[in-house]
């Protein structure tokens, strides 16, 4: 059965079907295994055994769709199919929806790369990670791997900084330096080149910078093809100060930049329970209906109702009252101004809700990190040099 995607030009609007049919049939071939070895599964009507893949991401990189998967075996397959440089409008004119006018044009994309790496690969030793596209057709991948080696350790698993240089060091936990665990994988060539950086130790003198990133972890992270560096800001805070920022070099994991631009507020305690986000007496919208938001005041806390319960008893402007039975910010929102708040996990504590973008500039020694409000159309954007 034949598969397509909609590829939409950004610049000239049009739109294609791009046939990414042999980007499917090129993954199946490397999720095929002989059977010599290998102790799952059974073989297929073509003595072939199927290593399931359990965990699957698509990106666009660089006019290309790039497709990966960690495998039951804890192996990593991916591939990249060509995508069109250039999509002619339709009907003579730019077209940037699926409304009117006749069908995409079919296009054929061909398969760039199929790859497949054992488990001890480090691309394969990602085991959730966040992925950035990095121009010049590259993807980013990474993860915390302090922050991994703790959830990993309760899981029973080994952890990944068990070759920590730091490790004999620093052997509490929370005197270790921030660590990443780096992938870059370049859809053009299907070459996965990995490594681990550090930034500062908790106790040294830019123990405030490392204090940020352990705090919240990494808010937004960006690799340049034409600095060869990999820049990362921490999570945003309240008011949206300047984050404290780290640069690395690439190719040899040096860190060549630390800096906290706007100091430290005193950090919270870990709360015991979690904390609701209006207080009572707060002005809230509650929403009654798809897009139906009535406005009241928060009059009580954990409240019974009937069968169940809630966590906000509102009492409506209208007049009546409600019961609002999660603290999400799809259900309850602050209409007073200031800043919506959201649990963060990490800290276990409220923080600003929010979130943080960096971009690397494609030929100088700057980047530019914004902080974005959560459902507001608010923010602030900075410029730093390195």
């Amino acid at each position: 059965e034949a598969i397509t995607a909609d590829v939409l030009d950004l610049e000239s609007g049009g739109v294609a079907a791009v046939d990414v049919t042999p980007l499917r049939d090129a993954l199946e071939q490397q999720l095929s295994l002989p059977p010599a070895g290998v102790t799952f599964g059974r073989p297929d009507s073509n003595q072939r055994i199927r290593d399931e893949p359990v965990r699957c991401a698509v990106s666009a990189a660089d006019g290309h769709f790039l497709f990966h998967a960690s495998t039951q075996s804890g192996a990593k397959v991916a591939a990249a199919l060509a995508l069109p440089e250039h999509v002619a409008p339709q009907d003579g004119r730019p077209r940037g929806g699926r409304g009117g006018g006749a069908a995409a044009p079919a296009v054929s994309g061909g398969v760039v790369f199929a790859r497949r790496w054992p488990s001890s690969h480090k691309i394969a030793r990602l085991r959730s990670p966040l992925e950035k596209p990095c121009g010049e057709g590259c993807l980013l991948l990474w993860e915390e791997s302090a922050w991994s080696a703790v959830s990993s350790l309760a899981r029973g698993a080994a952890p990944l900084l068990a070759a920590d240089p730091f490790s004999s060091r620093h052997a509490d936990p929370a005197s270790r330096p921030i660590a990443l665990d780096v992938v870059l994988l370049r859809a053009r060539s299907g070459v996965a080149a990995g490594r681990s950086l550090f930034g500062p130790s908790p106790r040294g003198r830019l123990g405030s910078v490392a204090a940020a990133f352990r705090y919240g972890g990494v808010g937004a992270i960006d690799y340049g093809a034409a600095s060869g560096v990999v820049a990362a800001c921490s999570l945003p805070r309240k008011g949206l100060p300047p984050p404290a920022v780290l640069v690395w070099d690439w190719r040899t994991g040096v860190c060549l930049q630390a800096v906290l631009l706007h100091p430290l507020p005193p950090a919270p305690p870990p709360a015991a329970v979690r904390p609701l986000r209006f207080p009572i007496g707060a002005q809230v919208a509650c929403r009654m209906g798809a897009s139906l938001w009535l406005h009241g005041t928060v009059a009580d806390h954990h409240v019974s109702h009937g069968e169940g319960g809630g966590v906000y008893l509102v009492h409506l402007d209208r007049g009546d009252s409600c019961v609002v039975p999660v603290d999400h910010p799809d259900l309850v929102r602050g209409v007073a101004g200031g800043e919506a708040l959201a649990w963060n996990e990490r800290a276990q504590a409220m923080e600003v809700a929010a979130e943080a973008t960096l971009a690397l500039h494609p030929s100088g020694c700057r980047f530019a990190v914004g902080m974005w409000h959560a459902g507001a159309a608010a923010g602030v954007a900075y410029s730093i040099g390195f």
